[in-house]
């Protein structure tokens, strides 16, 4: 009787768990769909941008052209972006189709006032916006940017108001659960306060800023006096810090390698340094892909070009007019991204394995320059779960980069954490180096989440670096980002590295173990097996010796008798 009770509750305590409303785990999830519509299918860095910004909130991000909404069940979706920089107004269908979404729509651009969203909104005419305006300051943005007056209403909370000359007007602002940001796409410091406003719209918890360092293009031939000198300076401060790595050094003139594993005296330096606060970033495997100096080319964009890399660098580089129509071209095109692909595993499966054969763990990535194509975030993703610095979001050129305020999981990064650079770096040829990253502290620290990024040469010298640290000390006490201390992933066959609250951990396959302590031992292998030949030989010569003392004696007693 009593187990027939039991299962009885049993039974009734499932049931109810079955009836539960479906407003659980699933109906708390941000899940987003930006949807754009484009100038002639032109500026769509405009929409990995947007995707770089929403990635900070979720990475469950789909983007879809404006046109291609049929396809799409917007009430799978919690929230919307939507996208026009579009001259030309949206359609009919467009309209309809996000008249009837329910939750909250993020617009950027124009038109605004066509949709239900914004039908409190007053056209007034397109102009420029020379500076933002906050509740603190008054900024001057880096450049005029298109902006779209409107006169709203009293139940609008203007977030950010924009100016030119003496007029100013609202520039983004949020009206029930809707957002607007009135200007031509979310380019420079639009996309930093954008940023700021997707906390309103995604009710995110804010918080403080971090700093970090970033010690740069370390490789087998740098200078390790100093690069010591930094390392204990930064471990007595207690900063931890990160440091780029190079396994290979080439000499541009002669071709020759140079590899870690010929620095043993570095490697003991770096390993150290990664004991006591550094955290190690492959940046790459011999930061050149033409016989350029390493530390100064590119190894993942055809520079001379300006493109992705397509061919090996000693072929003649195909161009367009190389081909007689548009279709050969684009079969080059394919078969050039399947030989990119091959050519980042091939630097990214070395890259890692020799660091871990140095017992130097990578934990992140980041490529020469941050100039990579769209295709090669798939790959990188491939081998690591963080990407270091600024992303580079056009295959039409590696000037067009876009970097976040705070970490991003935007979806072209096919999973990846995007740890953004913000400050900048100590440039040699720039007397105010030191000044624009001050005051780029000073700006970035506004906005919420911001890691406040900057990297630095080594080979320049403790002395630059200690009058930054000072200067900073002397400001707000922010703290200090220690990747290592985060969750992060690198893997190739046979090795996995992770990171998190516990350290560094490594797992390698046996196969890998083995592998590895033949790489760090095969000097032992050669006087091993010459010492092992001279035993054998001395212990035969003993032998041969013993028998022939033994016959000798037979040979005298049979004699005696």
């Amino acid at each position: 009787m009593t187990k027939q009770l039991i299962g009885f509750c049993l039974l009734i305590v499932l049931l109810c768990w079955l009836t539960l409303p479906s407003t659980g785990l699933a109906a708390d999830k941000t899940k987003v769909l930006i949807v754009y519509d484009l100038k002639d299918n032109e500026h769509d860095e405009q929409v990995y941008m947007t995707d770089l910004l929403v990635g900070h909130f979720t990475q469950d991000i789909t983007t879809l052209r404006a046109d291609k909404l049929d396809e799409a069940e917007l009430n799978d979706y919690s929230h919307l972006v939507y996208i026009h920089t579009n001259e030309k107004k949206p359609s009919g269908a467009t309209i309809a189709k996000l008249d009837g979404f329910k939750g909250g729509i993020f617009h950027i651009g124009r038109y605004s006032e066509m949709f239900k969203f914004g039908s409190f909104l007053s056209f007034q005419g397109v102009g420029t916006a020379t500076h933002i305006i906050d509740d603190q300051d008054e900024l001057e943005l880096d450049s005029a940017q298109t902006a779209i007056r409107y006169e709203t209403d009293s139940n609008t909370d203007v977030l950010y108001d924009g100016k030119s000359g003496n007029t100013r007007f609202p520039l983004i602002f949020r009206h029930d659960d809707d957002m607007v940001v009135a200007t031509d796409g979310v380019t420079e410091m639009i996309g930093n306060f954008a940023g700021e406003a997707m906390f309103d719209f995604f009710d995110a918890k804010k918080r403080g800023p971090q700093r970090y360092i970033r010690l740069e293009d370390v490789h087998p031939k740098s200078d390790k006096e100093k690069l010591k000198e930094i390392g204990d300076y930064l471990e007595q401060k207690g900063i931890p810090y990160m440091i780029t790595l190079i396994p290979v050094y080439t000499n541009p003139r002669t071709g020759e390698e140079i590899h870690l594993s010929d620095e043993p005296k570095l490697v003991k330096i770096l390993q150290n340094m990664q004991s006591h606060g550094a955290s190690i970033i492959l940046h790459g495997y011999k930061h050149q892909y033409r016989n350029t100096e390493t530390g100064e080319g590119y190894e993942y964009w055809d520079e001379k070009n300006d493109r992705p890399i397509y061919q090996k660098k000693n072929e003649k580089a195909l161009l367009r007019n190389d081909f007689g129509s548009e279709k050969a071209f684009q079969e080059f095109i394919k078969k050039g991204e399947a030989f990119e692909q091959k050519y980042i595993s091939g630097t990214l499966d070395k890259g890692i394995r020799e660091l871990n054969e140095q017992k130097l763990y990578p934990l992140a990535f980041e490529p020469s320059h941050y100039a990579m194509s769209l295709e090669g975030y798939r790959e990188v993703a491939n081998y690591f779960s963080t990407y270091v610095g600024e992303a580079q979001i056009s295959n039409k050129t590696n000037e067009i980069t876009f970097t976040t305020v705070f970490t991003s999981r935007a979806s072209f990064l096919h999973g990846m954490k995007l740890v953004p650079e913000t400050l900048g770096y100590v440039d040699p040829g720039n007397k105010d180096a030191i000044k624009d990253i001050l005051d780029n502290e000073a700006y970035y620290s506004r906005f919420s989440d911001s890691q406040l990024g900057l990297f630095y040469h080594p080979y320049l010298g403790l002395d630059k670096l200690k009058t930054i640290i000072e200067e900073l000390e002397q400001r707000e006490n922010y703290p200090w980002f220690d990747l290592k201390q985060t969750q992060n992933k690198a893997e190739t066959e046979g090795i996995v590295i992770t990171s998190g609250k516990s350290g560094i951990d490594v797992s390698m396959s046996g196969k890998e173990k083995a592998r590895s302590m033949f790489v760090r031992t095969w000097w032992v292998i050669p006087p091993a097996i010459i010492y092992l030949l001279i035993v054998i030989i001395s212990i035969r010569g003993k032998k041969k010796k013993t028998n022939s003392l033994t016959g000798s004696q037979h040979g005298s007693l049979f004699a005696e008798q």
